[in-house]
């Protein structure tokens, strides 16, 4: 008899007996994660009956279940930092977003800052949970595969495998442990995770430790200290040799989403003081409503799906450029810096954004700039990999290159584009309004093409520009279009 599980195929000849096992929590393979959060279902252990069939077929099936499981883990993990990557510019508008109502609501720059920080963690807690929700299946479905080779009679010992591979005369213990965790937005779950033991022919341990951990919770395996090298994966093998292995569990693969998730959110929460000081220095409650800063751009900055082409640095320049600072998207910097009061250099690479008439007709050149002798804040924008830090020079700095990252060549000069708009009479309103179009819809367009993103011109007589783009995300294996649809401008 070999007690099997319902979360997989009915692998086994034979019909079911009258007799079943103790009832599991287990994920439902059958459904797909839905924005990252696996669904919960109880299912029933049920013994099979495998009269006919040899021990080296159902080990061959047990294989065949792994290698399953091993491709469901890649495919998660992959889109649970995908899917990270993607929103990270979410995120972002999120927390300018609950600045803008807090300001509106007459609370203080502190009370905006605690309420940005809130909503970003619950922004990534939800990233979070779903991610430890998919594990826990992960895990569940792993314990009910053990559980069946254990209570099969002719396995013999080292199917499952892992250290050391080849030791088909150890015997295993696993053990299941929940452990609780709290996320970042305060909410407490409860999780799965497992650890096992290995024992030789004389009943000592394998390796000189028990327990060895193969998940991956809070920030840590557990116990840290007993997860190294190997300890990481639980494979199992193939009945056909000693090196052919599928891997079930992986808690360094989940690691590494987690490491994605914590760097965006932190590089995120970064983000909220420069924004909240901004917001609070240039806007009086009631000035600005949300309606103004969602314009169609910046729905596409916050939407981008080409992330790994694209990078994230056109949504923050566009930010800027939207608050009226002086910038040029099409213009990369290369400076060496050194902070007021040190001695250290470094070297930085991505974009400026100043306020309007820091530099001469807002113009810069290559050479050394000294911030004191400016007249107004210059802020850089550094890719870091997984975001954008910007951070205000404070020093000296050098401009040794600039590139035109649309001709890919090399400039001496620049010109900083401000859109800041503001008139006190009708004569030359008109004149700044379209000035102010006009360099909205360039700074647009250059982020556009530069990173690949595509605002159709439907032509013809109506003599305006509908702006539609299609967001296309795959989520638990689901394919979802939306369309975010801008308003019609006047040509």
């Amino acid at each position: 008899m070999v007690l099997t599980s319902a979360i997989a195929p009915a692998l086994f000849a034979g019909t079911a007996a009258a007799e079943d096992g103790d009832n599991v929590l287990v994920g439902d393979c059958d459904r797909g994660a839905i924005f990252g959060i696996i669904p919960w279902c109880e299912v029933r252990y049920e013994y099979i009956d495998t009269t006919g069939r040899t021990a080296e077929q159902v080990h061959y099936d047990y294989y065949v279940q792994g290698e399953a499981m091993e491709d469901n883990w890649r495919r998660q993990t992959i889109e649970a930092t995908s899917h990270s990557n993607q929103s990270y510019g979410i995120g972002l508008a999120e927390a300018k977003y609950t600045i803008i109502k807090e300001l509106n609501n007459g609370s203080s720059k502190a009370e905006a800052k605690r309420a940005a920080h809130d909503r970003v963690n619950e922004f990534y807690a939800t990233q979070q949970k779903g991610l430890w929700s998919m594990q826990a299946a992960n895990a569940k479905q792993a314990e009910s595969i053990i559980h069946g080779i254990n209570n099969s009679s002719g396995l013999g010992h080292g199917i499952l495998v892992n250290y050391p591979l080849s030791c088909h005369d150890c015997r295993s213990e696993y053990s299941f442990e929940t452990t609780n965790v709290t996320l970042w937005d305060g909410e407490q779950i409860n999780v799965t995770h497992i650890e096992t033991a290995y024992f030789d022919t004389s009943g000592g341990y394998v390796g000189g430790e028990q327990y060895h951990s193969f998940t991956y919770y809070d920030g840590q395996f557990a116990p840290a200290s007993e997860s190294v090298g190997r300890y990481k994966t639980l494979e199992i093998n193939t009945p056909y040799n000693d090196t052919d292995t599928a891997i079930m569990l992986s808690g360094s693969d989940f690691k590494q989403s987690y490491e994605v998730l914590a760097s965006n959110r932190q590089s995120t929460l970064n983000q909220i003081g420069p924004l909240a000081d901004d917001i609070y220095a240039n806007y009086d409650p009631g000035e600005i409503s949300l309606a103004e800063v969602k314009s169609p751009a910046e729905l596409v900055r916050t939407s981008i799906t080409d992330y790994d082409e694209t990078g994230d640095m056109a949504y923050p320049l566009l930010v800027a450029a939207e608050r009226g600072y002086a910038t040029n998207a099409q213009t990369n910097f290369d400076i060496q810096y050194t902070p007021a009061g040190t001695n250290t250099s470094q070297s930085l690479t991505g974009a400026l954004a100043t306020e309007r008439g820091v530099f001469a007709n807002d113009t810069i050149e290559t050479g050394t700039y000294n911030t004191s002798d400016l007249n107004g804040n210059v802020w850089f924008y550094e890719s870091t990999g997984t975001g954008v830090e910007r951070s205000r020079l404070n020093g000296t700095f050098t401009v040794t290159e600039m590139r035109d990252v649309s001709e890919n060549e090399t400039v001496n000069s620049t010109k900083l584009q401000s859109s800041d708009f503001a008139t006190r009479d009708a004569d030359h309103m008109q004149e700044q309004v379209t000035e102010t179009y006009d360099n909205r819809q360039n700074i647009s367009k250059t982020v556009n093409n530069n990173y690949a993103v595509t605002l159709p011109d439907l032509g013809g007589d109506s003599g305006a520009v509908l702006v539609i783009v299609g967001l296309v995300v795959i989520i638990g294996g689901l394919l979802v279009v939306i369309n975010l649809i801008g308003a019609l401008k006047p040509l």
